[in-house]
């Protein structure tokens, strides 16, 4: 993730003013450079405001050659989410927890799952043609591979 990120970020407080914490980072190819500073608010990078400031263009390009890895956004409010590698995880609790049980029945079904049985009231051959017919394609069109 990009310390830039920040910038573009709110809060469901609607507050502004998310604040990386304890970040791990590594460094990153970045040729580019900038005219013009890219954040409006606020540089994660040197943790400061930007408007009242000295922020470069210069340091944007710094900025951009640097990938947040791991660590943590947090709010003015005291709302905190955690960055694994280097994705922000935004999503609240309860959520997480609804996506950890619809990945657990699918994860269950796959196990259950027998090739060439009947599913979704289709047995295996049913279902390749449906699968062809929606991409329009025939089996030896597959066998040969795209277009050159």
């Amino acid at each position: 993730m990009k310390h830039r990120v920040i910038d573009l970020l709110q809060c469901s407080c609607g507050k502004s003013g998310l604040v990386l914490k304890s970040a791990a980072t590594k460094r990153v190819p970045f040729a580019d450079s900038f005219s013009e500073v890219r954040c409006e608010t606020t540089c994660a990078f040197k943790g400061c405001s930007v408007p009242s400031s000295n922020v470069k263009p210069s340091d944007c390009a710094e900025c951009f050659s640097h990938e947040v890895i791991e660590g943590r956004i947090q709010c003015n409010c005291g709302r905190a989410w955690q960055i694994l590698m280097g994705i922000p995880r935004l999503l609240p609790d309860a959520l997480s927890d609804d996506l950890k049980k619809t990945q657990d029945t699918f994860s269950n079904e796959w196990k259950m799952f027998r090739f060439g049985e009947r599913n979704w009231g289709q047995d295996i051959e049913e279902r390749k043609m449906l699968f062809l017919d929606a991409f329009g394609a025939s089996p030896a069109e597959l066998k040969a591979g795209p277009p050159h």
